[in-house]
């Protein structure tokens, strides 16, 4: 590995502050300035020294990158800027040409070389990448030759014939080079080299795609969804060193890939979260309750999906989405309705030998008894997918004879751990709970605890 002395400007246009899932992200956007270094080139069979037509491709190289430095910096309008730069010198570019024409040969020299060994992706990729930083960079525009690197490099790649290895197969070396080729071929007149990936285009991606994924099954996804809030999933690669020039670094998602990767995501949860494997975890106790849930998520899911159409005139679109909401309401309501009635009174008493659990947390329940009813309550609502106004109700309800905290106090209480239950806030369309249809379950669980403990609760 060599030791680069690296001195890099960097420049800050504007500071983006984006909101996710109540987590505030910064967006910083600008470029940087660095002048070029020199690469060393690697050994290997093929000498780029040696070869005669890579001593004639150099020379011509050398020619054309003359011509392009004569009108250096005010070739483009993005280069033009540079000359207002303070750190901007043409001299500094003057003895360059040899250089960059060396880059060039040392790339296909290395790429040559290691296209057959054990280890070739990552020697070539890791040299490929450390030669395109050797060319330093412009707040303005890509640097200079950047492009050219690219194009020449594969241009020697595709022009070579009979390419033979005694390590690997034709069939092999013809996809390893189409791999390398293709590597290339990105950098050449792609759009994400002049538009950057941009994190808020990722963020509305991922959004995109936590609001459409069924989490509210919670017999199948239980609290998956507060873990994929806080897992961005942005980077294509986990952090690697690279070999020659010793920096760490970690590709961004495009928006192309991103979504390329959430599907395969959504692939790899739905087979390996399902019914079958519920069942065979002896996971399913209720499956009339699953069923309700798959039923409510169906609907929830085409309400999602909205009912615009494309229908000639106002008047049928209007019709069409009203007779096909009508078509979807009469079969949800079909559905549900056995259902319902073949849900039980979710344990409307106790058992006569209840034992109050001991409060674990002096700080939100007043005592044992209050952080009994609490527990009653939370089993009956970990699982449904209205956590906000359940819990919400739940603090109206206990507020004034069992708890001891605030709003704030609760919420973050329900986030713990043992509990996992992620809620914004206590929701105060919830203050009226004496009048809420919870309210009789919540009592009837209430007044059997009280009447077999009246004393723990003096």
């Amino acid at each position: 590995m060599a030791i680069i002395n690296r001195h890099i400007t960097y420049f800050f246009d504007d500071l983006k502050k984006i909101d996710f899932c109540g987590t505030e992200i910064f967006e910083f956007k600008g470029g940087s300035f660095e002048l070029p270094f020199e690469t060393v080139p690697t050994d290997g069979k093929h000498s780029f020294l040696t070869c005669e037509n890579c001593c004639k491709h150099k020379e011509i190289l050398i020619k054309e990158i003359e011509e392009k430095l004569l009108i250096f910096p005010f070739c483009c309008e993005e280069h033009r800027k540079l000359v207002n730069l303070p750190m901007f010198k043409k001299d500094d570019f003057i003895s360059i040409t040899e250089s960059i024409a060396n880059k060039i040969m040392f790339t296909y020299h290395h790429i040559l070389n290691n296209v057959d060994t054990e280890n070739w992706k990552k020697e070539i990729i890791d040299y490929i990448d450390y030669t395109s930083d050797s060319y330093g960079s412009f707040p303005y525009g890509e640097a200079f030759q950047l492009g050219n690197f690219y194009n020449c490099t594969l241009h020697l790649l595709t022009t070579t014939k009979n390419m033979r290895s005694d390590t690997v197969s034709k069939k092999e070396l013809d996809y390893r080079l189409k791999f390398v080729n293709n590597y290339l071929g990105s950098f050449i007149n792609t759009k994400q080299k002049d538009n950057p990936t941009d994190i808020s285009v990722l963020l509305n991606t991922y959004q995109n795609w936590l609001n459409i994924f069924p989490f509210e099954l919670n017999s199948y996804f239980g609290n998956l969804k507060n873990h994929f809030e806080k897992h961005l999933p942005f980077l294509k690669n986990s952090f690697e060193v690279n070999i020659y020039s010793g920096v760490s670094k970690a590709r961004m998602h495009t928006k192309e890939s991103l979504i390329k990767a959430l599907i395969n995501l959504t692939d790899n949860l739905l087979t390996q979260i399902n019914g079958t494997t519920l069942y065979e975890k002896g996971l399913i106790t209720d499956a009339n309750k699953i069923k309700l849930e798959l039923v409510i998520n169906s609907r929830r899911l085409k309400l999602k999906k909205g009912y615009k159409n494309n229908s000639s005139t106002e008047e049928q679109k209007y019709r069409k989405m009203l007779k096909e909401w009508f078509s979807d309401e009469k079969d949800f309501i079909n559905e549900i309705t056995p259902l319902l009635k073949e849900q039980p009174e979710q344990f409307a008493a106790t058992k006569s030998d209840e034992i109050l659990v001991k409060n674990e947390d002096t700080k939100i329940f007043k005592n044992d008894f209050s952080f009994t009813l609490f527990t009653k309550m939370f089993e009956l609502y970990k699982n449904e997918t209205t956590h906000l106004a359940n819990f919400s109700f739940l603090f109206f309800a206990m507020e004034t004879d069992f708890l001891v905290c605030s709003q704030v106090e609760f919420v973050k209480f329900l986030e713990k751990e043992k509990y996992n239950i992620s809620i914004d806030k206590i929701d105060n369309r919830q203050l009226e709970w004496k009048i809420s249809r919870k309210a009789k379950l919540y009592n009837s669980i209430k007044e059997a605890l009280k009447e077999k403990h009246e004393k723990s609760t003096n």
